[in-house]
């Protein structure tokens, strides 16, 4: 089957969603274009997010979770248009807020679902999101239901600021079950140690992704995903309040350059040297699920097709590795390998990780969180991952797919994985786009050998999160995001963005 022309894509392209105008796809092999598209695929058909906000002091501070969901629910309605009742159940991935599932079901009735649409919340760490999207997807492939909506939802500043509590004592005498209490902090340390990276190397790595932040922010490739919430936040020093309207995020510091971040302390030094607040990531904060045949029926488009996910499990004293073993787990179901992959989005949770999994997969950087990652927009616990890819999440994450595009690239189908701390998905893309601009190489000096341009004919788009680490110290840096990513689309397969 021959690759279709620029002007015979265009009248496909006017007919779906613009939603991802900031994506772009590359000339795809044959055997990736005939990929054949199942009435009893999951889809993806409405995707959107609120702003990632800092925790403690950002827009979303003083707003309580069950109204992030109502007002982000409330969004989802209007853009896809859907009768309310037909959506039978709703998932909530969420780690700090034992009550997710009283707020998600109080947020629904309050954005108008009847009382019939189910709820349930979901806790898998970092990809609670992502784990929220297998949940429906799962129940859609069983014909328990037709359509829902998974929910990636956090407050970081509303959940409580640590989770203290330790293990039982008989527990903790297995070293590796003690491990899982170590501050997350302290694994990137270990990480950094055992595997010879360097504070250079993890600086760079850190200023490339907020130049690359800056760069998608700037162009406005967030804007359509993003739906406007008003909210009231106090002053705590005046006591006084004042409605404000969240459109844009708040985690990109731009103008961060290498020699800024070289002159960071090292955020914890009883635990090393080479962690800081610079090359950390910010701790900050759905998608409509359901079958193709049903989504064809109502008239929706389809943004993205869920094709499946895979988790790893990898020692918690380093769970940054996560990404390098769950990525190729997943690739291996589906018989693919590395050079099939457009897109890979690592969770940067630290910049140690991101080095060592572009190390170990032998990966280009500028095929990694190509508009920046968590150390630039922030880490969220449930990566829905929409938010950025798509996440990435999220962002949860179908739309973070490339903060520059290269010219000899154009509109076509593309397929993404997304792997969330020992968590991997993989999405087929089913939007077009005309537009292309350069991908500039990197800047900087031991990671520039690696920014090089992308290859022609690379389809699927890799995205990687932690999940297996210690929750329990997560806000070590005293920073961190108010997040809240709703997924909304479920046709068939749900994808992980």
């Amino acid at each position: 089957m021959a690759v279709p022309t620029r002007a015979e894509m265009s009248e496909e392209n006017r007919k779906l969603s613009g939603n991802l105008e900031h994506v772009f796809y590359p000339q795809c092999p044959d055997q990736l274009w005939q990929i054949s598209k199942s009435p009893d695929d999951i889809v993806i058909t409405t995707a959107v997010r609120t702003a990632i906000t800092k925790a403690y002091k950002g827009g979303f501070k003083d707003t309580a979770l069950e109204s992030l969901i109502y007002k982000t629910l409330e969004q989802v309605h209007q853009r896809s248009n859907i009768d309310l009742a037909l959506v039978e159940d709703i998932c909530l991935g969420n780690v700090r807020d034992g009550r997710a599932s009283t707020k998600l079901r109080a947020g629904a009735l309050r954005a108008g679902f009847p009382n019939t649409t189910n709820s349930s919340s979901v806790n898998r760490f970092c990809s609670s999101g992502l784990k929220a999207i297998q949940d429906i997807s799962n129940q859609i492939r069983a014909g328990e239901i037709q359509i829902g909506i998974a929910i990636g939802a956090e407050s970081m500043t509303r959940g409580g600021k640590y989770l203290d509590e330790t293990l039982a004592a008989d527990v903790l005498t297995n070293p590796e079950a003690a491990d899982v209490m170590l501050p997350m902090i302290q694994t990137s340390e270990i990480l950094s140690n055992e595997f010879n990276i360097s504070r250079l190397q993890q600086d760079e790595y850190a200023a490339e992704s907020f130049r690359r932040a800056e760069v998608a922010q700037e162009k406005g490739w967030f804007a359509d995903e993003i739906v406007p919430i008003t909210c009231t936040v106090r002053d705590p020093k005046t006591g006084k309040t004042q409605d404000i309207t969240v459109t844009k995020d708040e985690g990109p510091r731009h103008g961060t350059t290498l020699e800024g971040l070289s002159r960071v302390k090292p955020a914890a030094p009883e635990l090393g040297d080479k962690t800081t607040g610079g090359n950390a990531s910010q701790v900050s904060d759905g998608v409509i699920l359901m079958k193709r045949s049903r989504a064809s029926e109502l008239g929706l488009p389809v943004l993205a097709k869920f094709c499946g996910a895979a988790v790893a499990g990898v020692p918690p004293r380093i769970m940054g590795v996560g990404p390098a073993y769950a990525i190729p787990k997943l690739l291996d179901k589906f018989n693919l390998n590395k050079g099939d992959i457009d897109i890979f989005e690592i969770n940067e949770a630290f910049a140690s990780m991101g080095v060592y999994c572009l190390r170990e997969l032998g990966l280009l950087h500028s095929k990694v969180n190509p508009r920046g990652g968590a150390i630039a927009h922030g880490t969220k616990f449930v990566k829905s991952k929409w938010y950025s890819c798509g996440d990435d999440p999220t962002r949860p994450d179908i739309y973070d797919v490339f903060t520059e595009r290269d010219p000899r690239f154009y509109s076509g189908i593309r397929r993404k994985t997304v792997s969330l701390y020992g968590m991997s998905s993989l999405l087929k893309l089913e939007t077009f786009v005309d537009d292309c601009t350069a991908i500039p190489e990197m800047r900087f000096g031991e990671m520039a050998s690696l920014g090089e341009f992308l290859d022609v004919g690379h389809w699927v788009q890799c995205y990687a999160f932690d999940v297996i680490g210690n929750p329990t110290r997560f806000g070590f840096l005293d920073k961190g995001e108010d997040i809240f990513g709703i997924m909304a689309a479920i046709h068939g397969f749900l994808g992980y963005l």
